[in-house]
C-alpha cells in the first residue's frame, strides 16, 4: 500500500456513518504533508500507537450510538441542532483534538496522516491499523435476536442514490450553525445519522443491513461505474462542505 493512502482506504473500508471520524480525516487526504510534525513527543512510534488505539475506540462506538440516535430521531422528532447536541454528549472524544504529551492542542489532520504514513509498515502498528479498518463495533442485541439479513445487491444502487440525496440535504442543514464546526466528527456523524434514519424509513433497511450488504458485495459494486460515481459524489459533497469551513479551505 503506498504511503499516505491509509486515510483513503479507511473511507472505502468503513462504509458510511459508523466511521464518522475516519471519514472526517479523509477530507484532507489530498493535502501536502511535507512539514514536520512540529513539537511532538520524542517517541513518535508510541504516539502513533496511542492515536490509532483511540481511533479504534471511536470507530467501535459508532454503531451503537447510531442505532440510539436513529431511534431518537423517530420517537422525538429532533431538529438537526437537537440531534447534534444529543450526539455530542455521547460521542467519544475526538482523537485529533485530544491533548497529548508534547501536543497540548492535539494533532491536526495533516499531522495524523504523516504520522500514520511513517509507521504504517511497522510490524506492531500495522495490525492495529488493520483492526481499525476492519472493526464493526456494536454490542450484541440484548434480546439475542439474529441480525437482519444484508440488503441485497440489486437494491444497493438505488439505496445509495437516495443516501446521496439525503446527505446533501443534511449538509445544507449543517451549514446553518457555525458553532457546529467545533466538532467536525460529531457534525459528520449527526449528518449521516439523518441519512440512516431517512433511508430506513424510505427503503426499510437499517444502517447495519446496508453496511453488511455493501461489504458482502464490495467486489461487484466496485465494478459498477454508476455505483462508484455515487460514492465519488458523496466524497465530493463532504470535501466541498469542509472546504467551506472557516480555516479549513482546501
Amino acid at each position: 500500500m503506498p504511503e499516505g493512502s491509509w486515510t483513503k482506504v479507511a473511507l472505502v473500508a468503513a462504509g458510511s456513518a459508523a466511521a464518522a471520524a475516519l471519514i472526517w480525516y479523509v477530507m484532507f487526504d489530498e493535502l501536502e504533508t511535507e512539514e514536520a510534525l512540529g513539537s511532538t513527543p520524542a517517541d513518535e512510534r508510541a504516539l502513533a500507537i496511542e492515536v490509532i488505539n483511540d481511533l479504534y475506540k471511536q470507530r467501535t462506538a459508532g454503531p451503537d450510538l447510531m442505532k440510539k440516535m436513529v431511534v431518537k430521531l423517530k420517537t422525538e422528532k429532533l431538529s438537526f441542532e437537537e440531534l447534534y447536541t444529543a450526539t455530542a454528549k455521547d460521542f467519544p472524544e475526538d482523537p485529533l483534538s485530544k491533548p497529548r504529551e508534547g501536543l497540548p492542542e492535539g494533532l491536526n489532520p495533516e499531522q495524523l496522516d504523516k504520522l500514520i504514513s511513517k509507521f504504517q509498515y511497522d510490524p506492531e502498528i500495522r495490525p492495529i491499523l488493520e483492526k481499525v479498518l476492519s472493526a464493526e463495533g456494536g454490542a450484541p442485541d440484548a434480546d439475542g435476536a439474529e441480525p437482519l439479513p444484508p440488503a441485497p445487491f440489486d437494491k444497493l444502487l438505488v439505496i445509495h442514490k437516495f443516501m446521496l440525496k439525503c446527505l446533501k440535504e443534511a449538509l445544507v442543514e449543517a451549514k446553518k450553525k457555525p458553532e457546529f464546526y467545533t466538532r467536525p466528527d460529531v457534525l459528520i456523524f449527526a449528518s449521516q445519522t439523518v441519512v440512516a434514519s431517512k433511508t430506513e424509513q424510505e427503503h426499510k433497511y437499517t444502517h447495519d443491513q446496508i453496511e453488511a450488504g455493501t461489504s458482502a458485495h464490495q467486489a461487484k459494486l466496485s465494478a459498477e461505474p454508476e455505483f462508484m460515481t455515487v460514492q465519488l459524489e458523496m466524497q465530493r459533497a463532504m470535501q466541498e462542505f469542509f472546504g467551506g469551513m472557516p480555516g479549513m479551505g482546501m
